[in-house]
């Protein structure tokens, strides 16, 4: 929600998020957010995570295609 953009909400619960993977020393922590998501990524990139994958999503309107 854009009202609550830039309050510090998103860094508050990566903080928590991110201190309890490390208490329970989790592998990896990956974050899936939407390529023009400028927010997210900024936060990601000031929490230390890095662009590991990029893939392209699609959708397919089937409003065209008769039904059987």
């Amino acid at each position: 929600d854009p009202a609550f953009q830039r309050r510090g909400f998103g860094t508050a619960i990566w903080d928590r998020y991110l201190a309890l993977c490390d208490h329970f020393h989790a592998p990896a922590v990956r974050m899936y957010t939407g390529e023009h998501n400028v927010a997210s990524a900024t936060l990601a990139a000031r929490k230390g995570l890095t662009v590991a994958l990029r893939t392209v999503e699609g959708n397919l309107s089937l409003d065209t295609v008769p039904l059987p």
